[in-house]
């Protein structure tokens, strides 16, 4: 492992279908929850993360663009986590990095109170390439109260890539504004960024902004994303007995 990169309170490699549940996270000096890199069929549910000096949670840290199998997390499911106040020490952080993962569930998640992003999917493409990040299920979180120092991010944030199959769909995401700290660079409530492609935006509630297609982005559906939707606002965040999995999905249980 590189040395320069900061640690986290839990840390995981090359580990399959373990769990981290219910758990109280807090006062890290670095991240939350790291898996590093290779962790498969793995759950992170019920959580509480908060007052964290970097990102909440970060999956495949390495951050390779088309990563080997042995790099690359696969079938990670995080759900009905409430994380608030990452980004406290290294504000470029957020509730949730992803860097180019594969079948990742994040879903029923409360986020809010970051400096930058709520969270992030993908990580700098070098144009519009495969980087092996895709069928991704991003649903029914809560997303509030992100970029309160940065911009050019979002709510729910993509740093581009051919993102095949992922779906951002049902979210809540509200009261996210520049700020008067804010640069030159624009803000979205859900935010395509950098060649972001082949991603499927629906039915989204984006109070107060939109979602967008920004910086080369091209190539996605962005479908019936709306101001409101008392439906969808009253799904979205922490609910108690789901599970995204289902009773014939791998992962642990």
């Amino acid at each position: 492992d590189n040395p320069d990169w900061p640690l986290a309170l839990i840390r995981a490699k090359h580990a399959r279908r373990i769990a981290f549940r219910n758990n109280v996270i807090r006062n890290a000096g670095a991240h939350g929850i790291q898996f590093f890199a290779d962790v498969d069929d793995a759950d992170i549910e019920g959580n509480e993360i908060y007052q964290i000096a970097g990102n909440g949670i970060e999956i495949d840290v390495h951050g390779e663009k088309k990563p080997k199998p042995e790099q690359q997390s696969t079938s990670v499911a995080i759900w009905n986590n409430h994380i608030w106040r990452a980004g406290q020490n290294y504000t470029n952080g957020g509730g949730l990095l992803a860097h180019n993962v594969r079948g990742l569930i994040v879903e029923h998640n409360l986020i809010h109170d970051m400096p930058y992003s709520g969270m992030q999917i993908g990580n700098q493409p070098g144009g519009m390439n495969d980087i092996g990040c895709g069928d991704n299920r991003i649903r029914y979180n809560h997303v509030h109260h992100c970029l309160q120092l940065h911009d050019d991010g979002g709510g729910i944030y993509t740093l581009g890539g051919v993102q095949r199959g992922t779906v951002i769909a049902e979210n809540y995401v509200h009261d996210i504004e520049r700020t008067k700290w804010a640069g030159d660079y624009k803000i979205d409530l859900i935010y395509l960024d950098n060649f972001t492609s082949e991603t499927l935006v629906k039915d989204n509630v984006v109070t107060g902004g939109r979602a967008a297609e920004r910086n080369r982005s091209a190539g996605n559906t962005l479908v019936n994303n709306v101001q409101s939707d008392p439906a969808v606002e009253d799904n979205a965040g922490i609910k108690p007995g789901y599970n995204p999995r289902g009773p014939s999905a791998t992962g642990v249980r």
